[in-house]
């Protein structure tokens, strides 16, 4: 089984292990429970990055948020094709934001793309 960490591990710098090390036996769908940073990011920056973002989340709601973050993983993972990553960066937490509102009837903080909301209840 190839946990999130071994896979992040060559990516941050901690070990030259990679997945491809191992022969997986199973897989497990699950989110990662931690953010995880590499030294040299964690000693230019601090938590007051995190909780700035955090009130951004706050106030922009889910779609911008998963918008902004997804465009920056992407960069920070090597993606250069501009645009899948903006069609990824868009669609993606749309869909995700359509099934959590319609199917499953969670009521997810919009911010001021709440008018998304009116429009989805008059389809």
């Amino acid at each position: 089984m190839i946990t999130f960490e071994l896979a992040t591990y060559k990516k941050l710098g901690t070990s030259d292990l990679t997945w491809e090390n191992y022969a997986p036996l199973c897989r497990v769908n699950t989110d990662a429970a931690a953010i995880t940073v590499g030294a040299k990011w964690a000693a230019s920056n601090n938590i007051t990055d995190l909780a700035g973002f955090i009130d951004y989340c706050k106030s922009c709601g889910y779609i911008l948020c998963a918008m902004v973050l997804s465009m920056i993983i992407m960069i920070l993972i090597g993606k250069r094709n501009w645009l899948q990553m903006i069609l990824v960066s868009v669609l993606v937490p749309l869909l995700m934001w359509l099934v959590f509102y319609k199917v499953l009837t969670v009521n997810i903080p919009l911010g001021p793309l709440n008018f998304l909301r009116t429009l989805v209840d008059m389809i």
